[in-house]
C-alpha cells in the first residue's frame, strides 16, 4: 500500500462480491470459508496500521457482523463496509438484508446504481460507465479542507412574497418549509425546484413543514381546533399519508428533523411549559435534556443520529447530541448537521455554514440572511455527475423577505 502512496490510516477495501453464505462446499457452509479468510485479511491489514474494509452484498455482509448458522462472524470485524444494492436509494440505511445496527457510525458506503452511462470526465479521462455511490465512511485523505462559496436562488411560494420560509432540504434538492397566506395562516410546502406542493395536515388550523429525508418523508407540526400543537409525519406528499404524534404527556410536540432511518428529532413542552428535546424512532421516544439547563430544544438530525440543539433560555452552549454525549462545534447557535459533520447556525449577528473549523457567512446578494435555522443537505444532485452542498433559509432584500437556496461552487 505504501508503494501506491497510501499511508497508514488509509482505508483498503477487499472486493468479496456476492455469494451465498449458507451454500455448501465440501460439506461446509461457504460462509465459514469466506469469514475465516476475511478474519485473517482484516487482522493483517489492521495490524499494519490501515483501515480494513470490505465490499459486497447486504446478506453476506450481515454474516460478517453477527455470524449465522454454521459459520462465525469475522473477527476482528471490518471497520467499514461498501454495500452494493441497486435500489436507487441515496441512503446508507434500510438496506434489505443488512441490519441498521451493523456499522452504524460513519462506516458505510452504498452503491445504489450500477453501470451508468454516459459518465463524467475526471482529470481529463472519460469513464465509459460508472457506478453511483453515497458515502459515509472513511476515505483516503485529500489536499486539506475544501473551500466553499455559494450561489443563491430565491424561493417564493407562488403569489406569496414576503412570507416564505424554507427550513429543510434533502439530497434530491427537495425543499420543505412554510408560508403565510393573506389571512396570516401558516401552510407547509414541498418544492422540487419546479413545482410547489402545499402540505396541510387534514383539519389543521395551521401547518409548518420542517424536515425532509431522502425518501421524501416530511415532518413538522400543526395546530388543531382546540389550539393544541402536535407533530406530524407526512409520507407521499399532499395526497399521501399523514400521521400525528405527541411525546407522551406533552402539551406541545414539534418535529424538526428526520433522517433516512426514519429517526425523528424535535422538542416538546411539559405541563410546566419547560422545553425538552427528543429522539423518536418508530414511537420509541428518548428524552434529551442538557445538564443543568432550564430548557432544551432539538433541531436537525443527520444519518448518524447526531442532532443539533440548544437551550431556548440561553443557559447552555449550542451543541451536537449523540447517544448521551454532547459536543460543541465552533458556532454559537447550531440549526442543522449533515453526514459530513458540517453545520449551519449563527455567529453573532451572522448566519453561517461551518466546515472543519472555517465558517462562511450566508447572505443573499444585496441582502442579509435572517433565518436562524437554515436547513442543510449532504449534497444535491443537479445531474448524474454533479454533487453540491445545498442550504435553504430566508433573507431580506430591500426590506422584503424571501426564501433562498444556496448552492456550493
Amino acid at each position: 500500500m505504501a508503494k501506491l502512496g497510501l499511508g497508514a490510516g488509509s482505508p483498503i477495501y477487499y472486493d468479496i462480491e456476492n455469494y451465498s453464505p449458507s451454500a455448501t462446499c465440501n460439506g461446509n457452509p461457504t460462509g465459514s470459508y469466506v469469514n475465516s479468510f476475511l478474519s485473517g485479511w482484516v487482522g493483517e491489514v489492521q495490524s499494519n496500521g490501515y483501515i480494513a474494509a470490505v465490499y459486497g452484498n447486504p446478506s453476506p455482509a450481515q454474516s460478517w457482523y453477527i455470524g449465522g448458522a454454521g459459520y462465525s462472524a469475522v473477527s476482528p470485524s471490518p471497520t467499514d463496509v461498501w454495500i452494493a444494492k441497486y435500489d436507487n436509494r441515496l441512503t446508507i440505511w434500510g438496506l434489505t438484508g443488512l441490519d441498521d445496527g451493523a456499522w452504524p457510525t460513519d462506516q458505510r458506503m452504498h452503491q445504489y446504481l450500477g453501470n451508468q452511462a454516459p459518465s463524467p470526465t475526471w482529470g481529463g479521462v472519460s469513464l465509459t460507465v460508472i457506478d453511483n455511490d453515497i458515502d459515509d465512511a472513511d476515505v483516503v485523505g485529500g489536499n486539506g479542507a475544501k473551500s466553499y462559496s455559494f450561489s443563491y436562488t430565491l424561493i417564493d411560494y407562488p403569489g406569496i412574497v414576503g412570507s416564505t420560509y424554507p427550513y429543510g432540504i434533502n439530497n434530491m434538492g427537495q425543499t420543505v418549509g412554510f408560508y403565510a397566506d393573506s389571512m396570516g395562516v401558516y401552510h407547509g410546502f414541498s418544492y422540487d425546484g419546479i413545482t410547489f406542493t402545499t402540505i396541510d395536515f387534514p383539519g389543521a388550523t395551521g401547518t409548518v413543514a420542517y424536515g425532509v429525508n431522502n425518501a421524501g418523508s416530511i415532518v413538522g407540526f400543526y395546530g388543531d381546533l382546540a389550539s393544541h400543537v402536535h407533530a406530524f409525519l407526512n409520507q407521499g406528499g399532499a395526497l399521501g399519508t399523514y400521521t400525528s404524534f405527541d411525546y407522551p404527556g406533552a402539551t406541545i410536540t414539534t418535529a424538526t428533523g428526520i433522517n433516512d432511518d426514519n429517526q425523528i428529532s424535535g422538542y416538546y413542552t411539559d405541563s410546566l411549559g419547560t422545553y425538552h428535546g427528543f429522539l423518536d424512532q418508530a414511537g420509541n421516544f428518548t428524552n434529551i435534556d442538557y445538564p443543568g439547563a432550564t430548557g432544551t430544544d432539538m433541531h436537525g438530525i443527520n444519518g448518524d443520529a447526531q442532532i443539533a440543539g440548544g437551550c431556548p433560555n440561553g443557559d447552555c452552549p449550542s451543541f451536537l447530541y449523540y447517544q448521551g454525549t454532547f459536543s460543541f462545534p465552533p458556532v454559537e447557535g447550531i440549526a442543522w448537521v449533515n453526514n459530513n459533520d458540517q453545520v449551519t447556525g449563527d455567529i453573532g449577528q451572522n448566519v453561517v455554514f461551518e466546515h472543519e473549523g472555517s465558517s462562511i457567512t450566508l447572505a443573499c446578494p444585496g441582502g442579509s440572511a435572517t433565518n436562524p435555522a437554515p436547513g442543510l443537505s449532504d449534497f444535491i444532485l443537479n445531474s448524474q455527475t454533479t454533487a453540491k452542498v445545498a442550504i435553504v433559509g430566508s433573507c431580506v432584500i430591500s426590506g422584503v423577505l424571501h426564501g433562498f437556496l444556496a448552492t456550493s461552487q
